[in-house]
């Protein structure tokens, strides 16, 4: 679990690094959130400094530092004094560090699109020089989506990253045009191509994702549209995208502090107290990772799929997860003759329950789903053998 947070004005203890760049201080990120994060990540341009008072305070901190390291020119890129005394630096931390280098490539927006040899040339030379240097260092291949009919060309190779990622984001309008509405689109539309592509291969990053509950067309409140996407999303991963191993929040108010021409929308996380609900009941489960490293005994169990008679006893727990496009579905369980559970929280469902209350023997589950106007939407039906 991880974020970017140095954009994020509540959060107001800030301080420098070599580079003159402003950082915010992930325990006060926690602190406002309730669950430690366990990477966060930050921008760098290719020439600067390493980062070492920002990397040394997330080590500190027990997270991964994410460096987003984007050239203005690739044919700068060399395997040169500057590149290996960076690498040399990574090295220097004893401490694992994602390098995403020139992300987004496959977008038109990005200084290094537009000529896939030299990027796969490149990116493979930042790769090895890293490696040589820098065991602990993991490398990032990450692309946006939209758009995707190019991405395969600017892939550097099996042997040219370690992870694959991908940048997506819910907005109310594409690009801010309200003849783009995309009130309807499902983030897990932009990550499948993606994970089906490589996550068979690699580890998937969702190196940035954000859904916003403002755009800059209207500036009409939207908090259920973002809690309806993030609910969608994060509780989708430990049951349809179990590659999926880094997701980060891009936290920050686009509508204030972008860069002119890219002010549409603002993802900031903590200022809205009804997403940041959302979004602390979403992580809160051991599936989600605060520490980067932690005691094996901790570890999220896999979730199984109910099968038909499934055998159960004791204190069980059944998770429902619905792909919905309504913010506010209405879901209920029924065990037997009677309703268990109902909820119209957006997302997975979790449902405690001790079976052995019931009498052995079969009994009837049934989930029920209605939409926010109380149409019925659609229904799963199994049976449990409970076993006394």
């Amino acid at each position: 679990m991880g974020a970017f947070i140095d954009r994020d004005e509540q959060l107001k203890n800030i301080f420098l690094d070599e580079n003159w760049q402003h950082h915010r201080r992930p325990e006060d990120f926690t602190r406002i959130v309730g669950k430690p994060h366990a990477s966060y990540f930050t921008y760098l341009r290719y020439g600067d400094k390493f980062p070492s008072k920002w990397v040394q305070h997330l080590k500190a901190a027990n997270a991964i530092p994410h460096i987003a390291w984007e050239p203005r020119d690739l044919n700068a890129v060399r395997d040169d004094a500057y590149l290996q005394n960076f690498a040399r630096a990574c090295a220097a931390m004893d401490w694992p560090i994602f390098i995403r280098f020139a992300s987004e490539m496959n977008g038109f927006w990005t200084p290094y699109h537009g000529n896939p040899r030299l990027y796969r040339e490149k990116f493979r030379l930042v790769h090895n020089v890293l490696h040589r240097y820098a065991p602990k260092v993991a490398t990032i291949w990450c692309v946006n989506n939209p758009p995707l009919n190019n991405v395969p060309d600017y892939y550097p190779g099996d042997d040219g990253c370690d992870w694959v990622g991908v940048n997506l984001y819910s907005v109310p309008f594409y690009d801010n045009d309200p003849k783009r509405p995309a009130f309807l689109d499902s983030p897990l539309a932009l990550l499948d191509p993606i994970y089906k592509m490589y996550a068979h291969k690699k580890p998937i990053a969702i190196c940035e994702y954000a859904a916003s509950h403002m755009a800059a067309w209207d500036r009409v409140p939207r908090n259920d549209f973002a809690i309806n996407k993030l609910s969608l999303l994060y509780s989708s991963l430990p049951l349809l995208y179990p590659r999926v191993k880094l997701i980060d929040w891009f936290d920050m108010d686009n509508l204030r502090n972008a860069k002119p021409g890219r002010q549409l929308n603002n993802y900031n996380l903590t200022e809205q107290t009804a997403v940041l609900q959302a979004y602390r009941r979403v992580v809160n489960t051991p599936w989600f990772l605060g520490a980067p490293q932690g005691d094996e005994r901790d570890a999220p169990r896999a979730l199984r799929l109910l099968m038909p008679l499934q055998a159960v006893s004791g204190p069980t727990r059944f998770t429902i997860w619905v792909k919905t496009y309504v913010p506010r579905p209405k879901v209920y369980l029924k065990l037997g003759e009677k309703i268990v559970y109902a909820s119209n929280l957006a997302g997975a469902h979790r449902v405690d329950l001790d079976v052995n209350r019931l009498a052995p023997g079969q009994r009837p589950l049934t989930v029920y789903v209605y939409d926010d106007r109380n149409r019925f939407v659609t229904t799963f039906a199994t049976a449990l053998n409970v076993r006394g």
